[in-house]
């Protein structure tokens, strides 16, 4: 689905932000970027999403490059492509169901009874429907994230890019976007989310990509990651794995 060859940002031509990373991310599979903030976890993504241009490297998609293609194939595939950053912006003065029809319009989706149907399915996924008659600058910050979560969601992407999706998200929001993450990836969704939160990302990856100042240093499973680094005859957390690699 998706495949990251020698990907590299600079800024000022010295200062990488993302240096040289290779990985991919297949159909159906949860594939989480770790790191502090700063690593280079939310550019990878924004280059992947065509809001930055990379310095070096090449990002295909189905085995087409997106620097290469033409711009109405370019179009094509980046409606298929949901991307949440970290702070999305939203219009405050409509209600979560006319901004997710607003969204479902731009994503280009005509028949408005099919996209009033998936709206009303995401508003009742993520518990929205209390508040759906509300203006979006009245809602809570966990209200507002699941709103937006929504919206990436309300064209059915086959690749989903997630930029910190748990923050300001209560408990049960992180439950249900857990279990949401997970039925995508059954129905065959290739999934990349970029955390610092090692809890959420240990639940729920197929596979880990740990960077640190734009560099990866560890690709592959927890398992892969505990029989490097983990004492052997303990069950060694994500978080202590991090840490330990870190260290080294």
């Amino acid at each position: 689905m998706l495949n990251i060859k020698n990907l590299s940002k600079t800024y000022d031509n010295e200062y990488y932000a993302v240096e040289n990373i290779s990985f991919s991310v297949k159909k159906g599979q949860i594939v989480s970027l770790l790191g502090h903030n700063g690593a280079g976890k939310s550019t990878i993504l924004k280059i992947i999403a065509s809001i930055l241009a990379p310095t070096n490297g090449n990002i295909e998609i189905d085995n087409i490059s997106l620097f290469s293609t033409n711009s109405n194939h370019l179009r094509k595939i980046k409606r298929n492509i949901g991307f949440l950053p970290e702070n999305p912006f939203q219009i405050d003065q409509l209600t979560p169901d006319e901004y997710l029809f607003y969204i479902g319009k731009l994503y280009g989706i005509k028949n408005d009874n099919e996209l009033t149907n998936r709206i009303d399915y995401l508003i009742n996924l993520f518990n929205i429907d209390n508040s759906k008659s509300k203006f979006i600058d009245e809602c809570s910050s966990g209200l507002k994230k699941r709103i937006a979560i929504a919206s990436v969601l309300i064209n059915k992407p086959g690749l989903l890019l997630l930029d910190e999706p748990a923050n300001n998200l209560d408990p049960i929001g992180v439950k249900l976007l857990k279990e949401y993450l997970r039925k995508l990836k059954n129905e065959g969704t290739a999934v990349l989310l970029a955390t610092h939160r090692l809890e959420f990302s240990e639940t729920i990856s197929d596979q880990i990509i740990i960077i640190e100042k734009g560099k990866s240093k560890f690709q592959g499973t927890l398992n892969n990651l505990s029989e490097k680094y983990g004492s052997s005859g303990n069950s060694n957390s994500l978080e202590e794995l991090y840490s330990i690699l870190l260290k080294h």
